[in-house]
């Protein structure tokens, strides 16, 4: 039988970048998307989002349904 490993407190301790240092420009970032998001649902409800990279072969994709 394998035995698990403990994981540190810190691993699971998790940092809101919006409410550590709200002025960021990553924290202002965030807030921008939110409020795109939110408009982008004036009309109806919204099911997915498409999340891709900034270029080609930068990385992965997924489609995330709300």
């Amino acid at each position: 039988m394998l035995k698990r490993k403990k994981q540190s407190n810190l691993a699971n301790v998790r940092h809101l970048i919006t409410k550590m240092n709200p002025r960021s420009p990553i924290a202002e970032q965030f807030k921008t998307i939110r409020t795109n998001l939110q408009f982008s649902n004036i009309d109806g409800e919204l099911k997915t989002i498409l999340v891709t990279s900034s270029g080609p072969l930068k990385g992965n994709h997924q489609q995330q349904p709300i």
